[in-house]
């Protein structure tokens, strides 16, 4: 996986530092860390965990489609956890360039849902300026197989949200090739992703390749 972007990264890599801080060494969510502190919390990575995994939906299931099969997943969610869903999406896309930014916003802003317009990701925002960035062409499989990417970080998460928040703390800040080592333990596993999630968190145990 080539990084050949010559475009300004600031706004992604500014955002992904709110990642770490606010969700991943707390449990605060990315775009509304003082409305929803808990949305990153284990409670909720098992709940959406739950009715995605719970509910893999293969093949011509549910339209085929990722954006038809995520929405079914999502069915009945509360709002937090739709938050979290958009927000898994949200660094999913952070990396490439072949999904366009209009479509990004669209994608996250309809698994917000259409019942929370204010948490929608605005286009005058600081977020969007991070879409509209981009670091490489991760290649045709991590459009193809979006469901399993995105599940891949979301099972990642949750599994980090099962240690002590000092050795969480540990992992993110000051063992990058314990954090790469932990990305692969998982029995889901994304080659692709696990690359692009290192990479975004500069732990540099994991260079994309």
């Amino acid at each position: 996986m080539a990084v050949f972007s010559e475009e300004d990264r600031g706004p992604i890599d500014e955002l992904c530092a709110q990642w770490r801080m606010h969700s991943l060494n707390g449990d605060a969510s990315v775009l509304h860390p003082d409305k929803f502190p808990d949305a990153w919390s284990a409670d909720r990575l098992d709940k959406l965990n739950a009715m995605f995994w719970g509910n893999l939906l293969e093949g011509k299931e549910a339209g085929g489609k990722f954006e038809s099969k995520w929405e079914q997943q999502l069915e009945g969610a509360h709002v937090e956890v739709r938050l979290l869903a958009a927000e898994c999406l949200l660094v999913y896309y952070l990396i490439t360039q072949s999904v366009g930014p209009a479509r990004k916003l669209e994608m996250i802003n309809k698994t917000i849902g259409p019942d929370n317009p204010e948490l929608h990701v605005r286009s005058d925002s600081e977020t969007f300026q991070a879409l509209q960035s981009w670091i490489a062409h991760p290649g045709q499989y991590y459009n193809t197989r979006q469901d399993l990417h995105v599940g891949y970080l979301m099972d990642l998460v949750w599994r980090l949200k099962q240690k002590p928040p000092e050795d969480r703390a540990a992992l993110l800040h000051d063992n990058p090739w314990g954090f790469a080592q932990f990305a692969e333990e998982g029995d889901r596993q994304s080659d692709a992703m696990r690359h692009v999630v290192c990479h975004l968190l500069g732990t540099h145990g994991l260079q994309m390749r």
